[in-house]
């Protein structure tokens, strides 16, 4: 079973720093392991679409509506970390944390912001424990080839962790254009 403490004393042992029992203790480790957590994991959560973290919604018309431009302004939802894409051939923009569109209701997929680490894949977690690591590094040891060493480890979880992320996606086939059956 996943735990925030257990991501984060795997990411203090990768530093060699010593462990927690608690993000909330006193010490030194849980009080940089407590500033940093939720950032890290959200930032983590956001550089890909992480399947365990994909979901869909569909937005109503919030009350504020657009100065000018569209007709409809669609509040994205509370756990939204990223939004993926939208059903249908509609144009719209999003600003801030708003999707303007003519559209009366709107089909998405995005990113959420899981804080379940039961939910987390375990390529997630080392993803997590690597770059949790690294953020710790700075201020728990601060030598450049701890800190090279971490970085490394970061970019081959993250690189392992997408791969395997996307495999388990299904995947489509790519129709030759009519440009291309021309040439035949």
């Amino acid at each position: 079973m996943a735990s925030v403490v257990g991501i984060c004393n795997k990411a203090l042992i990768l530093v060699g720093a010593k462990t927690i029992t608690s993000i909330t203790e006193n010490g030194k480790e849980a009080r940089l392991c407590n500033t940093v957590f939720d950032t890290t994991r959200d930032t983590e959560l956001r550089r890909h679409p992480w399947n365990f973290a994909v979901k869909r919604a569909t937005t109503a018309p919030s009350a504020d509506t657009p100065k000018f431009g569209y007709a409809y302004s669609h509040d994205l939802p509370p756990d939204c970390l990223r939004l993926l894409d939208i059903a249908g051939d509609i144009d719209y923009r999003l600003e801030g944390r708003s999707i303007l569109t003519n559209e009366a209701a709107v089909n998405i997929r995005y990113v959420s912001r899981v804080t379940d680490p039961n939910m987390y894949t375990p390529q997630f977690i080392e993803v997590l424990a690597a770059k949790l690591a690294l953020e710790l590094s700075y201020s728990l040891e601060g030598k450049a080839a701890t800190i090279d060493r971490l970085t490394n480890g970061y970019q081959s979880a993250l690189r392992d962790a997408r791969f395997v992320d996307a495999t388990e996606d299904h995947i489509e086939a790519i129709d030759a254009s009519e440009w291309e059956n021309a040439r035949r």
